[in-house]
């Protein structure tokens, strides 16, 4: 990959330039741009095998911020759908 009038960019470089496009594209959480960041300061810098280990840290991490994520939604969605029935009742109380 060729920098718009320089050099070719390291896969680091490559990686903040996408992230800089694209990245307020996503629906990620804060925490899984960190977590994402992180990998990209490892890219290109170490052999095959420490790239691997990086990039299986990485996903370990994700995959942890995703069963978070899971709870959370789980827990607030009960909350959520139980509020909804309540508000439904306490208006037809107050209407009668």
């Amino acid at each position: 990959m060729n920098g718009a009038d320089g050099p070719p960019l390291t896969a680091r470089e490559a990686w903040e330039h996408a992230w800089r496009r694209n990245g307020r594209k996503t629906a990620l959480a804060k925490d899984d741009i960190r977590i994402l960041n992180e990998l990209g300061y490892s890219l290109g810098v170490s052999d095959r095998e420490d790239q691997r280990k990086h990039i299986r840290h990485a996903v370990k991490q994700l995959e942890q911020e995703e069963s978070t994520a899971r709870e959370e939604h789980q827990r607030y969605g009960t909350m959520c759908r139980s509020l909804g029935v309540l508000s439904g009742l306490l208006a037809v109380i107050l209407m009668y």
